[in-house]
């Protein structure tokens, strides 16, 4: 067991860090979003504001860790070449959990859309550019900056409390992030037990790892198999 103590990963992060990081991110985004042209497409729009949200989350958590004197060690952007071998790791363990929420798919939603709402509307992309700017948004902008944000900042903040209990709380947190914008109940509730299971195999990844490397490439790994599905358009 790694002490904390002897941690290269920042325990320097405050909780208020990461509601400033996620908070301003979504002011900055939504302020962009209203001042977009009109003739954006819902594809266009939605991958557009998505990197603007990625991108102003990175440029806030980077800015912090600058005020903070937070260094890339101590933020965990450490990679190494075998990471590489988290990447398949994750596109099976997204493909494990969907295996098992099968049986309750079926009990709630039998007749229902694909359960990523993503998918519905991502899934016919023609333009090459638009889909490099997805694949490449859920691939690496989003496991960079939502590993950095909450197995960093958040689990950093939460150290004092316990290694688990910084794992639990952010593994919570980052489940109810993603389900909270789903208008589909039922999405929500098979979508929920499967990024809590994910969140808390990265918390404790990043901890036993000592840097968010093997996580990132997990979590991109894990959205690999999303982006499949979405560009073949196949239900999932």
């Amino acid at each position: 067991m790694l002490p904390t103590s002897q941690s290269e990963m920042s325990a320097e992060w405050k909780w208020y860090d990461f509601l400033f990081v996620i908070l301003t991110s979504l002011f900055l985004t939504a302020a962009a979003a209203a001042v977009l042209p009109m003739e954006l497409g819902d594809q266009e729009g939605i991958i557009t504001t998505s990197w603007i949200q990625y991108l102003t989350w990175a440029a806030l958590a980077l800015a912090l860790a600058q005020m903070r004197t937070i260094r890339r060690h101590g933020m965990g952007l450490v990679f190494a070449l075998k990471d590489i071998w988290y990447i398949p790791f994750g596109f099976g363990l997204q493909l494990a959990l969907s295996l098992l929420a099968l049986p309750l798919i079926q009990l709630l939603r039998p007749n229902a859309e694909p359960l990523q709402e993503a998918v519905s509307t991502m899934g016919n992309l023609q333009d090459p550019l638009l889909i490099v700017a997805f694949a490449s948004m859920v691939t690496v902008a989003a496991p960079i900056v939502e590993e950095l944000t909450f197995r960093g900042i958040l689990m950093g903040s939460a150290r004092r409390l316990g290694i688990w209990w910084s794992i639990i709380i952010s593994a919570v947190v980052f489940s109810l992030f993603h389900i909270i914008g789903l208008s589909d109940r039922g999405a929500a509730l098979i979508a929920l037990p499967q990024i809590l299971i994910l969140g808390g195999i990265l918390g404790w990844m990043t901890w036993k790892a000592d840097r968010l490397g093997p996580a990132i490439a997990t979590h991109a790994g894990f959205n690999l198999l999303a982006v499949v599905l979405t560009l073949t358009g196949l239900d999932y």
